[in-house]
């Protein structure tokens, strides 16, 4: 999740130098850096879940699943970190970016929390849907059992939000059906181990 720092305006030189410098990620958008500060055990079982069965399921394909240490920019200048993120066919990084940055994601990958849902399903989901590689992007909530997945139209012409197709799974028996990968993920295969009766914290 992300704090943001106090009111200047930052360039991406800048970001870069703090990237560098400070042991803690960050995200950068629009002249502003956003420390991205820790997530919960559930969060991270949930990441770690979607990463064993991403990478499971891949095998000997061209598609490559990484965690929230591979950075991403859109083409609106947001760089940040996504919870997991997959690429296929090939990696595509930045050539104006100082530090390792992936241009072609095909799927992304959010844990929700309390603090950044608002974000994630908003303003961060219309700037990842501009990527013009990304084919699906999905929300894991962490307080109750419930993915959102959002796939871009058929054509693909289209990178407005308002225009991709939604589907919600709030089901355990329920299975998720990733078109662009041709794979499918069991809601309880997601939600492995995550106690959703217990404190976040649990």
């Amino acid at each position: 999740m992300a704090h943001r720092t106090a009111g200047r305006h930052y360039s991406i030189e800048d970001y870069f130098a703090v990237e560098e410098a400070s042991p803690i990620r960050h995200e950068y958008y629009d002249g502003e850096i956003y420390a991205m500060t820790g997530a919960s055990l559930r969060h991270n079982r949930i990441a770690r879940n979607l990463l064993t069965i991403l990478s499971s399921r891949f095998g000997s394909t061209d598609c490559e699943a990484f965690g929230s240490d591979l950075r991403v920019r859109t083409p609106s200048g947001l760089l940040t970190y996504p919870d997991v993120t997959v690429v296929c066919g090939g990696i595509e990084l930045s050539n104006v970016d100082r530090l390792d940055t992936l241009l072609d994601p095909a799927v992304i990958f959010e844990v929700l929390s309390e603090s950044t849902r608002d974000y994630d399903t908003g303003e961060k989901c219309r700037l990842y849907c501009e990527i013009p590689a990304l084919l699906e992007y999905i929300t894991v909530d962490q307080a109750k059992m419930r993915v959102e997945l959002i796939s871009a139209p058929a054509s693909g012409s289209s990178r407005l939000p308002a225009d991709w197709e939604r589907n919600c799974y709030t089901n355990a028996a329920e299975n998720i059906k990733l078109k662009s990968l041709g794979i499918e993920l069991s809601m309880n295969e997601i939600y492995s181990r995550v106690d959703l009766a217990s404190p976040d914290s649990k």
